[in-house]
């Protein structure tokens, strides 16, 4: 279940989901899971719900989460909070979260899941004939559509810079990203070599990144053309390597 879909949850319509987190394959779009820290561990689930009205409950945690994330950031956030917005009680967050840095890492994870599938989507059909402006265009509006509309990604990414095991999340996502897309421009110039390829793509993801933060939080038309700049830019950048369209 994406957050966009936990955002639904919140407002009761329950959809079963498996606490395993998962990891996605970019260039297919799939999702595969992925085990849990070791239960009793700080950072991850103390136990796993396996019922349908735990998974509910657990559902109802992680949208909470994301909701005051965004409110109150991650100084603001703890779990008495989470309890009373998620309506359970304390201990029933106890129950799967040690803390309320686990809490917030398992929304990180949910949240760049969704991330890698909205890139695996938009490059979904690359190849030596397509027009690769246009499939870069795709990406670009794929994943600054969704993290606009994601509930908590505005918290998520501030708690990326200031909580270290979540900018180590964000890092580990951008490097495999960087690899993903590499392989993609090498399907459109074989020639370039893949070092070469890794760090075009390295350079493209960060700096997409960031204006993407910022694009969100400006008014659409400003917003729209911060987007058309990012995409010149890039555009500019992967010329000489991926030919002119």
């Amino acid at each position: 279940m994406d957050l966009h879909s936990l955002r639904k949850h919140r407002k009761g319509a329950y959809t079963p989901f498996s606490i395993m987190t998962t990891q996605t394959s970019r260039t297919a779009g799939h999702k595969s899971p992925v085990a849990p820290r070791a239960a009793g561990s700080e950072l991850g689930l103390r136990s796993e719900p396996r019922q349908a009205r735990a998974r509910e409950t657990f559902e109802e945690i992680l949208a909470a989460a994301a909701e005051l994330l965004d409110e109150v950031g991650i100084d603001g956030f703890n779990t008495n909070l989470l309890a009373e917005r998620a309506g359970v009680r304390v201990r029933t967050v106890y129950r799967y979260f040690p803390n309320k840095r686990a809490v917030v890492i398992a929304l990180a994870q949910r949240v760049v899941a969704d991330w890698d599938a909205w890139v695996g989507e938009g490059l979904r059909g690359l190849s030596p004939t397509s027009d690769w402006q246009s499939v870069l265009r795709r990406v670009l509006d794929r994943y600054y559509g969704g993290v606009r509309a994601q509930p908590g990604h505005a918290g998520i990414r501030r708690a990326m810079s200031a909580v270290p095991e979540l900018h180590g999340i964000d890092q580990e996502d951008n490097a495999r990203m960087a690899d993903v897309f590499a392989r993609a421009f090498r399907s459109v110039a074989p020639g370039l070599p893949l070092a070469r390829a890794r760090l075009i793509s390295r350079c493209l993801i960060e700096s997409s990144v960031a204006i993407v933060d910022l694009a969100v939080e400006l008014p659409p038309a400003k917003s729209k053309a911060l987007m058309d700049e990012l995409m010149a830019m890039h555009v500019a950048y992967l010329e000489p390597w991926l030919g002119k369209n």
